[in-house]
């Protein structure tokens, strides 16, 4: 894979937007059901016809599937239903349901499958996708058929197999990471992850979602199956490794004057290359350039920061989140394939700088936000540049 291309989409699922404030309450889901106990939860359901609902737990996949199930475990999506954020500003509302825990409203918030969020049966019984409408996406909970790339796989005892060309297009990512609240003064974009992806270059040069988030590798589609290349990784973040691949820093020292004049700043050079805005997901997110200028015996000398986000405020301009939201107060966001350089410490350095480094680092959530949801802040870092600066003689 391209390595420019090593984060195209990169962190979306945190929480999935509403698209009706006012939608009726939902139970919440539950915790996720333990694999000791995940076989007496599993039990079959039936709608109010009484049609058989065929979807099962994750613990039921893995007999079959173990190593994609592995990966599923790791991420957002298996904890889209229970996560300490959504339970937060969510969980009870239909239309946040409706992404976060698909399954709830034909099994009931108990079910081993619909506590588990977004798990293997809410991808694999996708049968169809409608960007223009509510839902966005249609579940064949009803049938045996399990959905996905794979168009020469043999149907067995367990599920027949579908050929879904659709699960190779971003629309299929589309239908959850695009998402706009109706405010008192108008619409919201909030989560805008598909559109940002959609108006951008490696949209019209073909590269998906998946081409990033589901990389092929080399392995068992089934336990004692051949193993084939190109088999789609179902870890989606990787556990931040793609963040890492998300961006590139330079620092560029001024050059000296002559005569008295006032230094040059020093430039940092921020580029994206995700293939959507840095952060995407939900506005809380931001990502932080800290330059810190170090003398002798590393000694810190100087700081400065700057913070990328959309932020999201009240009436009274106070940062919340966006349920609280009537508008959007400024969105300095990079864009894909955005290249900024930034002029820092205007004025000159300080006297016996010995250094500068530079650190761009993503964080889950706003310190702020964080404090008045009771949620931790999580940071990792995204890239590193460091200059030295030569002594005078």
């Amino acid at each position: 894979m391209n390595a420019p291309l090593a984060s195209l989409l990169a962190a979306a699922v945190a929480v999935a937007a509403c698209s009706d404030r006012s939608a009726p309450a939902a139970p919440p889901a539950r915790a996720v059901v333990s694999a000791r106990d995940a076989a007496a939860a599993d039990a079959a359901a039936a709608d109010a016809d009484g049609r058989k609902i065929v979807v099962r737990s994750s613990t039921r996949c893995a007999e079959c599937h173990g190593k994609m199930a592995g990966e599923w475990k790791k991420t957002p999506h298996s904890r889209a239903a229970t996560s300490p954020l959504y339970q937060k500003l969510a969980a009870g509302d239909a239309a946040c349901a409706g992404c976060h825990a698909p399954l709830a409203a034909y099994l009931g918030p108990d079910h081993a499958a619909a506590a588990e969020g977004v798990t293997c049966d809410v991808c694999h019984s996708i049968a169809a996708v409608d960007l223009d409408r509510e839902p966005r996406f249609t579940l064949a909970v009803h049938d045996m058929i399990k959905y996905g790339p794979l168009c020469d796989a043999d149907d067995h005892y367990f599920h027949r197999m579908g050929c879904s060309p659709l699960h190779e297009k971003a629309e299929l990512c589309g239908a959850c990471h695009q998402r706009v609240v109706r405010g008192p003064d108008g619409p919201i974009p909030v989560y805008t992850t598909y559109q940002e992806w959609k108006d951008s270059p490696y949209a019209g040069k073909g590269y998906t979602c998946q081409a990033c988030h589901m990389p092929g590798d080399r392995a068992e589609v089934a336990e004692g199956e051949k193993a084939r290349d190109d088999v789609p990784h179902h870890g989606f973040f990787g556990d931040g490794a793609l963040r890492k691949g998300a961006a590139r820093l330079d620092v560029m020292l001024p050059m000296a004057r002559g005569g008295g004049a006032v230094p040059p700043p020093v430039l940092v050079a921020v580029e994206n290359f995700a293939g959507h805005d840095l952060p995407s997901g939900f506005p809380g997110k931001r990502v932080v350039l800290r330059v810190v200028v170090h003398g002798d015996r590393g000694a810190e000398l100087a700081r400065a920061e700057e913070i990328f986000e959309r932020r999201l405020v009240d009436a009274a301009g106070r940062l919340v989140a966006y349920p609280a939201a009537v508008k959007v107060a400024s969105d300095n966001r990079l864009r894909p394939q955005d290249r900024r350089e930034l002029p820092l410490f205007v004025g000159g350095l300080p006297a016996g700088a010995r250094e500068v480094r530079a650190e761009l680092v993503w964080q889950s959530i706003a310190p702020e936000l964080a404090a008045e949801l009771g949620v931790p802040v999580v940071e990792e870092p995204i890239a590193t540049a460091r200059r030295r600066i030569g002594r005078r003689r």
